[in-house]
């Protein structure tokens, strides 16, 4: 049970890193991850609910925001996360879970918290404006 809460908090954390681009990932993966999400979220695939439009508002909580500002069309990224996911089906919730870690934690940078510092005293430091520690 203890490893089950832990794997989930752990795959709520790697989503919304992922999501924010804290880890970044090639569109490819990201559409991977993307679809393992909707399995967790919401089960096999269903082409009467998972429709044009269904992740209108929701399309943000899937793929990373960085990625989003690029010139991909709304209706391309939900066509391929649907295919994706339809491809998938039939996986477990916690299966999809721990499929969407093992691929994160491939990650050099998995784990790692990262700050954006500014330095206060700029006349008697060597670093720049900004800092990511």
């Amino acid at each position: 049970k203890d490893d089950e809460i832990f794997m989930h908090y752990s795959f709520v954390q790697a989503v919304a890193n992922v999501r924010d681009g804290t880890y970044p990932c090639y569109e490819l993966t990201a559409l991977e991850l993307a679809s393992l999400q909707m399995q967790v979220t919401f089960g096999d695939h269903n082409k009467k609910r998972h429709v044009s439009g269904f992740l209108k508002d929701k399309i943000d909580r899937f793929i990373p925001a960085p990625l989003l500002k690029s010139n991909r069309k709304f209706e391309e990224w939900e066509k391929d996360i649907f295919n994706e996911h339809a491809r998938i089906s039939g996986i477990k919730k916690t299966d999809a879970m721990l499929q969407y870690l093992n691929k994160v934690r491939q990650w050099k940078f998995y784990g790692s918290t990262f700050w954006n510092v500014k330095t206060v005293n700029k006349e008697n430091s060597a670093l720049p404006d900004n800092v990511t520690l």
